[in-house]
């Protein structure tokens, strides 16, 4: 069986956190062991590591009192420092700590796809992504199941120890996002992109969703697919100052790892594509199967543009290759969530097939 571990945690802050890090504690190790030498190998030894974390731990503190407390207690729960479980939340701000220009290749990372009800066979909305990062993390990765102190309930896939990745809630609010690349990364202070992610997958409405894009701090850029299962979905391309939004065309939405946004092409220096060109080829794939369909979409598919291997290795399904940064990245997992139904169909290394795994809230 194939299928990312389920954990389960409820209640406050403080015993998710316990729940999470005694469920997970292997994997979380496992986590550490592995970064610990992606930071090495891009220059960033454990004390700078640790100083880095002991400044994002004040912004999260700042930001969400509570998502603090849980990381806290997720490093009690494993019997981890909680600078290691920091570390995890806050991968982005120490892999980068050498800014772009002296670290190895940005990984080609993601694609996502947001189809509205307008054009789907079930007439509901379907929200998806290919999680593109390095190989190794699919031996650390989880899906998280959590019920909250006020009721809250939320579906995640995530590293082990990230409050969140991908994922939707009861609501019917789902997200995906994946990361951009400007000139201006890491200069600004900000909170970690889980942390905020965990906040907006709390919210019910798409406006709320949107609010917490807008106003939280950020210190790297990043993309954010956002769908409600009422029928609306948005694109927020964000940089540390800025935040360009997209809105569906003809009942989809598809992005990649470049800005599409006018005002953003005009005013933002896009590293991530020229690092990464094969972001275009991915969206125009993606396009070409979705937009020129001869009948409405359904959870197939998306699938299959998800699966597409035309231009391989840097296609929409990417095997295993260290062509760009020396270590292997592939597709870690294809995610397609139903948030109407509450369902969410999760295939682990989906480069070896098409073993897809049904999580819910029941």
């Amino acid at each position: 069986m194939n299928a990312f571990p389920l954990i389960e945690i409820e209640g406050g802050p403080d015993e998710r956190g316990r729940q999470y890090g005694r469920a997970a504690g292997d994997h979380i190790a496992r986590s550490l062991a592995f970064y610990r030498e992606e930071f090495a190998r891009r220059g960033v030894d454990w004390q700078e590591a640790c100083l880095i974390c002991d400044n994002v731990r004040k912004e999260i503190a700042a930001y969400d009192p509570g998502s603090e407390r849980e990381i806290v207690a997720i490093a009690a729960g494993a019997e981890q420092p909680v600078e290691s479980v920091l570390m995890i939340n806050a991968r982005t701000e120490v892999l980068n700590a050498r800014r772009y220009e002296n670290s190895p290749a940005i990984p080609a990372e993601c694609s996502g796809i947001v189809a509205l009800p307008e054009i789907t066979q079930s007439a509901t909305v379907l929200h998806g992504q290919n999680w593109d990062w390095l190989d190794a993390v699919a031996a650390s990765t989880v899906v998280l199941r959590i019920k909250e102190e006020d009721g809250t309930e939320i579906l995640t896939l995530a590293e082990a120890g990230q409050l969140a990745r991908s994922g939707m809630n009861k609501a019917g609010l789902a997200l995906t996002a994946n990361g951009l690349h400007t000139d201006a990364e890491g200069r600004t202070a900000g909170v970690c992109s889980p942390v905020i992610r965990r906040n907006l997958l709390r919210r019910r409405t798409l406006g709320e969703a949107i609010g917490v894009v807008m106003k939280a701090p950020r210190n790297y850029s990043h993309n954010f697919m956002i769908s409600h299962a009422s029928g609306l979905a948005i694109d927020l391309e964000t940089t540390p100052r800025n935040v360009f939004w997209i809105k569906p065309e003809d009942g989809l939405l598809v992005h990649t790892n470049h800005f599409k946004n006018t005002a953003a092409l005009a005013s933002t220096a896009d590293d991530g594509v020229r690092a990464s060109p094969d972001s275009l080829v991915r969206e125009m794939l993606i396009e070409q199967r979705l937009a020129h369909r001869s009948r409405p979409v359904d959870m197939d598919m998306v699938i299959n543009a998800f699966m597409d291997r035309t231009d391989e290795p840097y296609g929409v399904l990417q095997p295993p290759s260290a062509n760009k940064s020396g270590v292997l990245e592939s597709t870690v997992a294809t995610i397609v969530m139903e948030p109407a139904a509450g369902r969410m169909r999760v295939c682990r290394t989906p480069y070896q097939g098409r073993d897809f795994h049904e999580y819910s809230f029941t």
